[in-house]
């Protein structure tokens, strides 16, 4: 009997689109079996950019090559070992019963985990990594280097590892970083004929308005999928997207921040003071350019097309009256500057 669960991840499969390399690279990881090197795989990525999704391919590909395959929600264990390691025993069918967690007990699952991956590759998948919160140095002292080292590990989040993980030598050696960009234009219209958009004028304008992002696309093919497609159908999908994105940006000043950056091209620090006319903090400036959606660019720094079209359209609208004074005072900085 299918259940609806197995129905969704047929069709994921179905639908899964492009991502050629970084399926071929994580299949060659498994292939080196028990002789492969102990290693960390880390996808990352802007949110929207498909990382839970390319999570679930390599579910398939690891039951294809009859691997074990352990995905963990970061977010379901709130920063909390013992959640963690519930959540891990539940995964492992690992019955715990209603017995507290302990060093002992924590072990025992650590062992489970261990002795699943005799006699064929297992991979212990930790999605929305960026909620670990507190749980990262746990893991990383304490929780991997316990584990098998032909166990491979993918970590997936919007950032790339850093901190403790970029500054000790021996982590790094054991970090392959695959970072997930857009869907190329070819990947992109072969998506959306699977999702029923056929008109090739059509594809063409939705892959400039998402410029390959595949949340952007997977919005825009619901109405366009019917031939329906409005003007204001990218507006709403903008607007459904910044929401989104601004999950990462829980506090107003950053927030603020990032509505300013949508108003110039590229921005730094000063310019960004004398727009705004506030003092802003190194502290605060650095949380900003650490992002997931911002970049580095030739002048500085700048959003991702998708997060300042949406920004900067959002603030607009909302505050009219502060957006035209910005961006007056940003044409007097760069009119001051080129003078």
């Amino acid at each position: 009997m299918e259940t609806i669960r197995d129905v969704m991840i047929r069709l994921g499969a179905e639908e899964f689109t492009g991502r050629t390399f970084e399926c071929q690279y994580y299949s060659r990881m498994l292939e080196a079996g028990s002789e492969g090197t102990a290693q960390i795989l880390n996808v990352h990525g802007t949110g929207g950019i498909g990382k839970t999704t390319l999570l679930t391919r390599f579910s398939r590909l690891a039951e294809t090559a009859g691997a074990g395959f352990v995905l963990m929600d970061m977010q379901d264990c709130m920063g909390n070992p013992n959640l963690f390691m519930q959540d891990l025993a539940s995964k492992l069918d690992f019955d715990i019963g209603k017995s507290l967690m302990d060093t002992v007990l924590a072990e025992r699952i650590t062992e489970r985990l261990n002795s699943s991956a005799e006699g064929k590759k297992v991979v212990l998948a930790l999605d929305q990594y960026e909620e670990a919160g507190s749980i990262d140095p746990w893991l990383r002292e304490t929780f991997f280097p316990r584990l098998r080292s032909d166990l491979l590990i993918v970590i997936s989040g919007r950032y790339p590892l850093g901190g403790p993980w970029k500054m000790s030598s021996l982590w790094r050696r054991l970090i392959v970083a695959l970072p997930l960009s857009e869907l190329q234009y070819e990947e992109a219209r072969t998506y959306l004929r699977r999702q029923g958009v056929t008109d090739e004028s059509l594809i063409d304008r939705l892959w400039l308005i998402s410029s390959g992002h595949p949340l952007s696309l997977s919005l825009l093919a619901v109405n366009a999928g019917s031939g329906q497609f409005r003007g204001s159908d990218k507006r709403e999908t903008h607007a459904e997207l910044l929401q989104y994105w601004l999950e990462e940006v829980p506090d107003e000043m950053l927030r603020s921040l990032v509505y300013a950056a949508s108003i110039p091209r590229s921005f730094d620090l000063e310019m960004l003071q004398r727009m705004m006319e506030a003092e802003l903090s190194d502290g605060v400036f650095e949380r900003l350019i650490k992002l997931s959606f911002v970049g580095s660019s030739a002048r500085g720094w700048q959003l991702h097309d998708l997060v300042r079209d949406a920004a900067r359209q959002t603030f607009r609208e909302r505050q009219p009256d502060t957006f035209t004074q910005y961006l007056e005072r940003l044409t007097a900085v760069l009119t001051n500057g080129s003078a």
